[in-house]
């Protein structure tokens, strides 16, 4: 009776061990998909921040634009489109935040030396390339 009861004790030895190893595989994991969520959250917060950046070189734009009555339109419709856009972790949706703020700093630059209407040429083609981005980066952050 005692030597099947030495013998019964290596098997719950073993089944313990054994145990304890799959518990600390779960908590890695667990721990491990958290670091990925807050890695997630804090890139859809840094997204969040580059549209309401976007949103706001806009509205410098729209002071220059006073009393050019088409461009203000246009540029009130493109800061509709922006400040609705879906933040997003994906670097690619980074890169073309990024790249709707240049263009909006080089739209702000070309209105800046533009007198009427007529001059706003430069600026249109740069309104028009951020549309495009847009476009763009909707395809990466579709539901």
């Amino acid at each position: 009776m005692l030597s099947n009861l030495c013998a019964l004790q290596g098997y719950v030895y073993g089944i313990i061990i054994a145990a304890a190893i799959v518990l600390i595989i779960i908590i890695a994991a667990a721990v491990s998909h958290k670091r990925k969520n807050k890695d997630s959250d804090e890139k859809i917060i840094e997204s969040r921040g580059d549209v309401n950046g976007n949103v706001q070189a806009i509205e410098a734009l729209l002071v220059l634009a006073d009393g050019l009555p088409e461009l203000t339109a246009r540029l009130k419709a493109l800061q509709d489109k922006i400040k609705y856009l879906t933040p997003s972790s994906k670097k690619e949706v980074a890169s073309i935040d990024e790249k709707i703020y240049n263009a909006l700093g080089d739209a702000k630059i070309e209105l800046s030396k533009a007198k009427d209407d007529k001059k706003t040429g430069k600026t249109q083609k740069y309104l028009d390339q951020i549309d495009l981005l847009i476009a763009e980066r909707s395809a990466y952050t579709e539901r």
